[in-house]
């Protein structure tokens, strides 16, 4: 199993999400744990970012758009990297609509430090 270390060839984790506590604290924790990590908060401001990544652990609702835009855009990458959906009224209706629709996972917040690493190193 892959998994990103700051120093390697692998490609880096996009965290795309609102500046908020929740996404602060996931890009610490990746940060952390050695991951390297692509912050962004809009959709405009990834969409160059996509192919440079090989999972994108995304915020639900975004100041530009949703998460079925991110996974719209992804649809337009060549190997487009693994989408994880995170949100604070993470449900069983958002986590079967984002398998369904192609997403890999959905995280709750606040992030369990264990969950988010084990559902992004399966992401892979």
């Amino acid at each position: 199993m892959e998994l990103l270390k700051r120093g390697s060839e692998s490609k880096a984790v996009m965290a795309l999400g609102p500046d908020n506590k929740a996404h602060a604290d996931l890009c610490r924790m990746l940060d952390f744990a050695g991951y390297r990590v692509l912050r962004r908060c809009t959709i405009r401001g990834s969409i160059g970012l996509l192919c440079a990544v090989s999972v994108v652990i995304c915020e639900d609702v975004l100041p530009d758009g949703t998460w079925r835009d991110v996974l719209a855009a992804l649809d337009q990458v060549q190997s487009p990297p693994a989408l994880i959906v995170t949100s604070p009224v993470a449900g069983p209706h958002l986590w079967a609509e984002v398998l369904n629709l192609g997403g890999y996972d959905v995280l709750a917040q606040p992030f369990s430090n264990q969950e988010a690493l084990w559902s992004l190193q399966h992401a892979h």
